[in-house]
């Protein structure tokens, strides 16, 4: 495809040369008349001076003679004095037999003052006095997309459409009818071709889902005046993608609602606004006006999709989401048929295929449009037979509407009320229930890490295979390694224990085994033969957790298929528990134990990534002869599954129903008390598919209410390759929160809990989609670098497939994020071992405190190269609380209990969690910071079983143990 950048913006065979005054006349000339000849001699000739000195001296006889102002106004116009022809064709009356010519020539003077938009208002304009006057409508399209108006641009093909008079391309335009057209630019230096500045820059960053840079654009006209009412509506949707929720009111206070109400920008913003006040109804009314409107906007479908699901209606809900995934595959298309040198037969079967795309969507007049091109060189009657039927769809009722009747899906707009939230948002009182910090503030020291594996004697390294290799990589060995960080000897120092891969599942022949590292005084050494724990599975998930509520921790080991129950025998061994004994194989990801049902005993919780058939085959070779990237849409979801403690050493498996949840492919898990409610909630983020958050109901029941709870899916509606989970309270409003990482060219999600329930995914307002989206995210955790008492992310990232033939990164650094209150920014590390320089394929990641030093370290794994142990060496005035809890009446892990320190005005808490995001299992410690105060006033722990208990202060930095029932804290 090539979009000829001329006055009209459009195919340069539709714009005819620029129209000349009437031929001489055969009447005897007076002396006017005679100037009059001599001015079309002169036009005739090309001749523009002397034509426009001819035209003048008529004027100076007959100032109202229409045919020389015409003659004087092109003459000025081919001599690039834009200014004088626009003058004189404006002068030229409406109703004069000669306007249309002016209002050429006004038009282009205007496009050549730099004034495009004002050139396609006077085309449009000239349409409505002359609805047929088809090249007008290509002028005003070209024009109208050239400076970011596409609402309007599109109306026009659509017209064009209707009438059998669009071109290819005006019918490609259509495919998106409020992003910059084209929607793919050879190079980024030819921009200034295809679009003007302002307006027509900021599409071309909407539609790059640049929005920062786009409202960047746009900042002169918000501060000015906008110059078109697109350019304020998109401003708006703009504030709305950013999440810029204070500057969304007093933008709505400068829309004119008679106006701005016909695009379908605006309502995209209001809903978009909405579901993230969470005013749901509210919400769906405007995405439906929005997609009403524009038919063709995916992200308000995807937003509705999720919508429907918070208002209880799953099916609805589901509805929009495929027809969100339909619109997506028609842009691919779209795209395609932009691209360079197709060859014939290529162009021919997009045609074709674009055609049956738009067929599902029901959009009739679009796919003839289509016909005829593909048709273009073949007989009449083929032509006649097409135009015969367009013209009867326009005689049938209904069909004129039918794509934005089809794009609501069965529901009426007037069904669901704007209502409070609406007419508050017009009265500028409409605001967020969230917490979105409001002060930023700056971290007070610059994070410090070093590795220190080789110093402490680490060197433990995952094997995805039998020896480290470069091949293409099946899907099962891009998961990596897990970690569980456990004192198993309760000798006080954190000791270790990590899955090996090294084989071929599903069996028990791996070459090599798990390992269990013992820590002597923070120096590591190998005991997995003497306590027995040695696992020759395919290792996955582990999890470390008191089962049998001994005192000791044991070992839920996880594999790509038979798992294993290790229990503590206390002497510094492990035997096996025959719980999983006849239970099929699965397989297994991110495994946790802790109470689900509330019956005060540890459970076992088992994500499961994808059915064990078909699981471990090599990647697919594509036409190419590339493997071609492994993707778990590929296979077919498998049901997680829990298994109930019965206190006797007995377990009753539980499978998670389809009914209750659809079968995802869970990779991170996390397991704690979600809400100020009484027992724990599980949520398990799924890799492309919707993600769960399972609530107890009873009975050993679940239910899924991750939709109603707005953590399903991300901002963008969509489902998200989602892995790894960081938790804690991270804008200081009291409440639980989550960041995940997810793939490439998918934001991170940083969902925060409102004071009244629910969450909405702030990682866009936050910032945090600018380092993620290059990065396949993977590990991360939260923690306090600079202990100034705001949370930072530490994330360790690597693609899954070595896709360095496309430009994209395989091995990737890891990344620090510092919390700036109003904004998360990637940091620089201080690291003396260059760790943070290199590029890795980073997996999971685990929180240890190894050498008791009081300062949270970080453990991560890697496919490519040995652990890494991150010693946290930051130096800061800032001070910090460690806490180990032993619940006495409900679970001794007392998962789900939540602990609040306070200082002052101000106070910090925690939550004690399994399943710690991805494939790891923390250091049962929280950590809490608390800036340069010298002390705590008191700490405060809700127990798991309801109770509250307040240790009083003061109370000094350090670390201590919590005995639920006991009055003081023990100094550990």
């Amino acid at each position: 495809m090539s979009l000829i950048v001329t006055f009209a913006g459009c195919d340069s065979s539709q714009e005819p040369s620029t129209p000349t005054s009437a031929q001489p006349s055969s009447a005897t000339p007076s002396a006017k008349e005679d100037e009059m000849m001599e001015a079309r001699r002169m036009v005739s000739a090309e001749n523009w001076q002397m034509a426009g000195n001819a035209a003048i001296k008529v004027l100076l006889r007959d100032p109202g003679n229409e045919e020389a102002i015409l003659i004087a106004a092109e003459s000025a116009l081919r001599q690039n004095n834009n200014e004088r022809a626009a003058e004189l064709a404006a002068s030229i009356a409406p109703n004069s037999p000669l306007a249309e010519s002016g209002t050429d020539i006004l038009a282009q003077a205007l496009f050549q003052l730099g004034r495009a938009s004002e050139a396609a208002d006077t085309l449009l304009e000239g349409i409505e006095k002359r609805p047929k006057e088809w090249v007008w409508y290509h002028r005003a399209w070209g024009l109208l997309s050239r400076v970011g108006r596409r609402e309007e641009a599109s109306s026009i093909a659509e017209k064009l459409c209707l009438a059998g008079e669009a071109t290819e391309t005006e019918l490609n335009s259509l495919i998106r009818r409020t992003q910059s057209f084209p929607t793919v630019v050879e190079r980024e230096s030819l921009l200034n071709r295809y679009f003007e500045p302002g307006l027509g820059m900021a599409r071309w960053h909407f539609t790059q889902l640049e929005y920062r840079q786009a409202l960047d654009e746009l900042a002169p006209e918000f501060k000015s005046g906008f110059t078109s009412i697109a350019a304020s509506a998109l401003y708006g949707r703009l504030l709305a993608e950013t999440q810029s929720h204070d500057k969304f009111p007093p933008w709505h206070a400068t829309c004119d609602l008679s106006k701005i109400a016909k695009f379908g920008d605006y309502w995209a913003a209001v809903g978009t606004y909405f579901f993230d006040t969470r005013q749901f109804e509210s919400s769906a009314r405007a995405l439906l006006n929005a997609v009403y409107l524009n038919p063709t906007d995916r992200s308000s479908m995807q937003r509705l999709a999720k919508v429907f699901d918070a208002l209880g209606n799953p099916e609805q809900g589901q509805q929009y989401r495929v027809r969100g995934i339909d619109l997506a595959h028609c842009e691919t298309t779209s795209d395609q048929l932009q691209q360079q040198n197709l060859t014939m037969q290529d162009h021919l079967q997009l045609r074709h295929r674009i055609m049956q795309q738009l067929l599902e969507l029901e959009r009739p007049f679009e796919v003839l449009g289509w016909a005829a091109h593909i048709h273009a060189t073949g007989t009449v009657a083929k032509q006649r037979e097409i135009a015969r039927k367009r013209e009867e769809l326009r005689r049938t009722d209904g069909l004129l509407t039918l794509a934005r009747d089809a794009s609501l899906i069965g529901e009426k707009r007037e069904d669901y009320e704007l209502g409070d939230a609406y007419k508050e948002l017009v009265a500028g009182q409409n605001q967020s229930q969230v917490s979105i910090g409001a002060t930023e503030i700056t971290p007070i020291a610059k994070p410090r890490l070093v590795n220190v594996a080789k110093d402490v004697n680490l060197d433990f390294q995952w094997y995805r295979s039998f020896e480290l290799d470069d091949s293409p990589i099946p899907i099962h060995e891009s998961i990596g390694g897990a970690i569980a960080v456990l004192d198993y000897d309760l000798d006080g120092w954190p000791d270790i224990y990590f899955a090996q891969g090294s084989g071929e599942p599903p069996s028990n022949q791996c070459t090599r085994s798990n390992v269990l590292v013992r820590n002597f005084d923070g120096s590591f050494a190998d005991e997995t033969d003497n306590s027995l724990t040695s696992d020759f599975n395919y290792g996955s998930g582990l999890a470390a957790g008191d089962v049998n509520q001994d005192g000791f921790p044991d070992l839920f080991v996880g594999s790509l298929g038979k798992n294993r129950l290790l229990i503590n025998n206390g002497d510094g061994t492990y035997q096996e528990t025959p719980v999983f004994g006849g239970v099929a194989d699965r397989f297994t990801s991110s495994i946790g134990i802790a109470d689900i049902n509330g019956d005060n005993l540890p459970d076992l919780f088992e994500g499961i990534y994808i059915e064990m058939e078909g699981a471990f085959a090599l990647p697919k070779i594509g036409a190419n002869g590339v493997p071609e990237q492994p993707s778990p849409l590929e296979h077919y979801a498998q049901s997680d599954r829990w298994y109930v403690n019965r206190g006797d050493g007995q377990f009753t498996l539980q499978d998670l129903p389809r009914e209750v949840a659809r079968p995802g492919t869970s990779l991170g898990l996390v397991i704690t008390n979600f809400d100020r409610k009484p027992g724990n909630e599980v949520f398990v983020g799924n890799d492309v598919r919707p993600n769960h958050f399972l609530i107890p109901q009873g009975n050993d029941q679940l239910a899924n209410a991750a939709d109603a709870q707005g953590i399903a899916n991300g901002f963008e509606g969509a489902a998200n390759g989602c892995m790894g989970i960081a938790t804690g309270d991270f804008n200081r409003d009291g409440t639980f929160d989550m960041y995940i990482t997810n793939f490439s060219e998918e934001s991170a999600n940083l969902y925060l809990q409102s004071e009244q329930g629910g969450f909405t995914d702030f990682a866009i307002r936050y910032k945090l989609d600018q380092p993620s989206l290059p990065m396949v995210g993977f590990g991360t955790k939260a923690v306090d670098f600079d202990r100034d008492g705001w949370l930072d992310f530490a994330v360790t990232n690597g693609h899954i497939f070595d896709m360095s033939q496309y430009g994209d990164l395989y091995q990737m650094p890891p990344q620090i994020l510092m919390n700036h209150g109003t904004e998360f920014r990637q940091t620089e590390v201080d690291d003396p071992t260059a760790y943070f320089e290199g590029k890795y394929l980073g997996r999971s990641m685990a929180t240890i405190d190894y050498d008791r030093d009081g300062v949270t370290d970080l453990l991560i794994n890697h496919m490519d190269q040995p652990v890494a142990l991150l010693h946290n060496e930051t130096p800061t005035p800032g001070r910090a609380l460690q806490i180990e809890l032993i619940g006495t009446v409900g679970e001794r892990d007392a998962i789900g209990a939540k602990v609040t320190a306070r200082w002052q005005d101000q106070s910090k808490v925690a939550w004690v969690t399994a399943g710690d995001g991805y494939l790891c299992s923390d250091e049962p410690v929280l950590e809490l910071t608390f800036g340069n105060v010298p002390e705590l006033d008191q700490v405060d722990v809700q127990w798991p079983s309801g109770e509250t208990q307040t240790f009083p202060g003061p109370i000094q930095p350090g670390r201590f143990l919590a005995i639920e029932g006991q009055p003081e804290l023990f100094a550990r």
